[in-house]
């Protein structure tokens, strides 16, 4: 019988919050099942490389992500925005239908209405192994030392699913 150990792992969380004002995306319709992904893909995709970046230089520390990297990480909150404003497209509209538009506008005086997401925080779970040992149990073992049957079950790595998104380009 050979004792097995299993090696414990340290958790952080990686935070990244370096967010630009401009940084919004706007819809005129509120239907978040459809609008929340596409708003946190544009985030992503505009702040993709610095993301990688801090991720890799956690991964240089022995860091591994323990969650999933990409868009669902990044928590968003949602307001709606009102615009009464007479705009360019309104004119081109007016325009368009003789004014009727322009009377209808009128007639209801109904602002636009716009739901705006703000990006606040990409978050995920890091692990890294840590330094102490624990011992589980005693494992059978074959002629030559080594663990017999089952229990050499690796504990799963996140890295392997997150190779790609992390490698540099």
């Amino acid at each position: 019988m050979k004792a097995v150990y299993k090696l414990p792992w340290e958790y952080k969380s990686l935070t990244y919050q370096s967010w630009q004002p401009e940084d919004a995306w706007s819809a005129l319709v509120d239907d978040e099942h459809y609008l929340l992904p596409l708003a946190r893909e544009l985030f992503w995709k505009n702040h993709q490389e610095n993301i990688l970046s801090e991720i890799r230089q956690w991964a240089a520390n022995g860091w591994e992500p323990d969650d999933e990297v990409g868009p669902s990480s990044i928590e968003v909150c949602k307001s709606q925005e009102t615009d009464a404003r007479v705009s360019l497209i309104d004119l081109f509209f007016w325009i368009l239908t003789l004014g009727v538009g322009l009377f209808i506008h009128l007639l209801l005086g109904t602002p636009r209405r716009y739901v705006v997401y703000r990006p606040v925080v990409f978050r995920i779970q890091m692990r890294r192994p840590s330094p102490e040992i624990i011992p589980i149990a005693s494992a059978p073992t074959d002629a030559h030392g080594n663990l017999s049957g089952s229990e050499q079950t690796p504990e799963p790595s996140v890295q392997a699913r997150t190779a790609e998104t992390i490698a540099p380009r």
